[in-house]
């Protein structure tokens, strides 16, 4: 049976819910380096390495915890975080790196080909995660994985970021309204730094699931047997 967007928002978000603390914790350590570096106003180049290696351990702390989550074992905030301390966290760094700038560039040029891109690359970081493969051959994998269900995979994207985005500008409406502008900027930076990591939280299963979702649709692969791969 192929996999749906509905499908692929409920597991995610599910998944997100139901073990929200932990991917919080998660989130909240990891982009604590990034609201660091921008309190100080540091150089754009900086900002952006910064970030890259954010989302990276991110992504390597979020497929972990979502795919043991999902083949229901419990997991905790400290073994995701374990695995930034993987070697292979360095290779996916540079795979979040190529992604981020072949699709970013591909947006800004023509549209199409940023758009081509993400739907081929969706789930490289997963497969790097899961099966251990090079960086062009998780990107490889990730195009042969998501054929044929590359404008499913796009909208589960979009949806999720705008459905996540909702939660982010209401928090951020609460804060500006209701702490107002005369509250110390040290209060309002702890508070904008929450509502990021609550952020990354919600998405933090999201490559994982639709991962999940196509292997489970073309190899009929169970969860569990990913979850043994990890």
């Amino acid at each position: 049976m192929k996999w749906t967007v509905s499908m692929a928002l409920g597991a995610a978000f599910g998944t997100a819910w139901t073990n929200f603390g932990a991917f919080l914790i998660v989130a909240l350590v990891l982009s604590l380096p990034s609201v660091i570096v921008d309190s100080l106003a540091a150089s754009s180049v900086v900002s952006t390495i910064v970030s890259s290696l954010v989302i990276a351990a991110m992504t390597a702390c979020g497929t972990y915890g979502a795919i043991r989550m999902m083949a229901g074992e419990k997991t905790s905030a400290g073994a995701m975080l374990l695995r930034i301390a993987q070697p292979s966290f360095w290779p996916l760094v540079v795979l979040s790196m190529i992604q981020s700038v072949a699709i970013a560039c591909g947006l800004v040029l023509l549209v199409v080909p940023g758009v081509i891109l993400l739907g081929m690359w969706m789930i490289a970081a997963p497969v790097m995660v899961v099966e251990r493969l090079g960086i062009v051959d998780s990107l490889q994998r990730s195009a042969e994985l998501t054929k044929g269900s590359r404008f499913t995979g796009i909208s589960t994207f979009v949806a999720a970021i705008l459905l996540s985005l909702v939660v982010l500008v209401a928090g951020l409406a609460v804060i500006y309204v209701g702490l107002e502008l005369d509250k110390p900027l040290l209060l309002v930076a702890m508070v904008e730094w929450l509502l990021g990591a609550v952020y990354m939280a919600l998405l933090a299963p999201l490559q994982a699931t639709i991962y999940v979702l196509q292997r489970q649709e073309k190899e009929a692969i169970t969860v569990a047997d990913m979850a043994r791969q990890l």
